[in-house]
């Protein structure tokens, strides 16, 4: 007689016995009542029905249950804190606020001790190192916990050496001479550069590979923290300096010694609500008055377009520039991440909004060309047309997005495509005009001097005053040195 083959349920493998499962939901929650529970389970190979309804009780499985029963509303508290604060528990335990303390007081001490050995005396290397511990520190304190901390090191160690040469630099070119606003428009420079990149590393480190919807809501996010921390670091600085001439001299001057010390520690300890409700309140508010205000820009902006095609006005390229760059900015806060329904008038306005930009870009170029003509170049006048470049660059790509919107897919869609690179323009543009190979200053001048030797205005007309003031040492070279 052939022997019976065994059946496959009848494996070795087979025979098991599970453990109780692990409740890890609050006590009393509404789908507790509702869910089947398992006490006990033996699956034999014969059958796979339950051999007994009640568990054996023993010293570690009632030792288990008392334990669970302790921390079981401990877990609830968390669940429901971690839902209401952002739908994750992780947000529930919060970064450990005292590395960013010790790197803001750092900070503080580090400029304090740098400022006092510089004096009133120029000196590039302490320029340079003023520079890079102003605005690297900030690096770490904002990303701490929220980014990995080698790409962070890396980023931010790049930037302190980058920061202390751009420091001794204007340091150099500055000597002797009255800096004016050079000092202003290169801190712009170096916070939008700044800015892009800590974004580009937040979004980086939320989402591999890089998601747009993630990118937007890390530079949001970033641009809402960095206003909340400036204005707590500033209110501090103003009491600092406001207390110390309530006090006598002795006082003032001790006031002068903690000022920065008390401001670069409360950014450090604003950074530290990094996921809380409030901010997350504001940048949502931040991103509705923007998309709301799409429509009154886009009709100041066709005012402005009008009176200049029929009117015979020729707009300010200040007046143009702002314009677009509020059209830009409603663009982007109307989308916003792009995975989301967005109503038809919010659809409509970002594609007039695009549609609007090159026109806008063509009256700030006339503009440009009309004062640059008389006068030519100075630095401001430099920087301007760096930017209108830029401009123009996004005016084109905004407005081919909402054209290919019309054939259809999702509505201005290919923005997406275009803000990735763009952010990436943006970032060279401002190193190249804080760098020597595009200082604004040192390439007005040699515009002033190439108009002059080449008689295009003429020696008595030409205006001496712009390099030896505003020329920096560039000026002063030219002034000295043969014609």
């Amino acid at each position: 007689m052939e022997q019976k083959r065994p059946r496959w349920v009848d494996k070795p493998e087979f025979d098991w016995t599970p453990q109780p499962p692990l409740r890890m939901e609050p006590p009393g929650s509404p789908w507790e009542a509702h869910k089947p529970r398992i006490t006990g389970a033996h699956f034999g190979k014969r059958d796979f029905g339950p051999a007994n309804d009640t568990a054996p009780s023993s010293l570690r499985g009632s030792a288990r249950q008392a334990i669970m029963r302790g921390i079981a509303p401990l877990i609830g508290l968390a669940w429901l804190l971690g839902k209401r604060s952002g739908n994750a528990v992780e947000q529930v335990a919060g970064p450990d606020i005292a590395p960013r303390l010790t790197i803001g007081l750092g900070q503080g001490l580090l400029l304090s001790l740098l400022f006092v050995l510089r004096g009133d005396s120029p000196d590039t290397l302490l320029a340079g190192l003023i520079m890079a511990t102003t605005f690297a520190p900030l690096l770490l304190v904002q990303g701490l916990e929220r980014i990995s901390l080698r790409p962070l090191l890396i980023w931010a160690g790049s930037a302190a050496v980058g920061l202390m040469g751009l420091g001794a630099y204007h340091a150099w070119r500055v000597a002797d001479t009255d800096p004016g606003q050079a000092g202003l428009w290169l801190v712009a420079l170096v916070v939008i550069f700044l800015f892009i990149g800590q974004a580009l590393l937040l979004g980086h480190a939320r989402s591999t590979p890089l998601r747009y919807a993630v990118l937007y809501e890390s530079s949001w996010r970033l641009a809402v923290e960095i206003l909340l921390c400036g204005l707590v670091a500033l209110s501090v600085w103003t009491l600092c300096r406001f207390g110390g001439h309530l006090f006598a001299a002795q006082a003032a001057s001790l006031s002068r010694w903690l000022a920065i010390p008390l401001t670069t520690t409360s950014f450090a300890a604003a950074a530290q609500l990094r996921a809380g409700t409030l901010l997350h309140l504001l940048k949502r508010s931040a991103v509705m008055f923007f998309a709301f205000l799409l429509p009154p820009l886009i009709f100041f902006a066709v005012v402005t377009i009008l009176f200049a095609a029929f009117g015979h006005w020729q707009p300010s390229l200040a007046l143009c520039g702002l314009q677009g760059l509020l059209l830009l900015i409603g663009i982007n806060a109307s989308y916003r991440g792009g995975d989301e329904w967005r109503p038809l008038w919010r659809r409509r306005a970002e594609f007039l909004a695009a549609i609007l930009l090159p026109p806008l870009a063509l009256l700030g170029v006339l503009a440009l060309h009309i004062r640059a003509g008389h006068y030519g170049f100075t630095g401001p006048r430099i920087i301007a047309t760096a930017l209108m470049f830029l401009f123009i660059a996004y005016a084109l790509t905004y407005a081919g997005a909402a054209l290919i919107s019309l054939g259809g897919g999702r509505w201005m869609a290919r923005i997406e495509r275009i803000n990735l690179p763009m952010a990436f323009v943006v970032m060279s543009l401002c190193a190249t005009l804080a760098s020597p190979l595009g200082d604004p200053v040192r390439l007005a001048v040699a515009n002033q001097n190439w108009r002059m030797l080449h008689g295009r205005i003429a020696p008595e007309a030409f205006d001496y005053a712009y390099l030896r003031h505003s020329g920096l040492k560039f000026g002063r070279a030219v002034l000295e040195g043969p014609r």
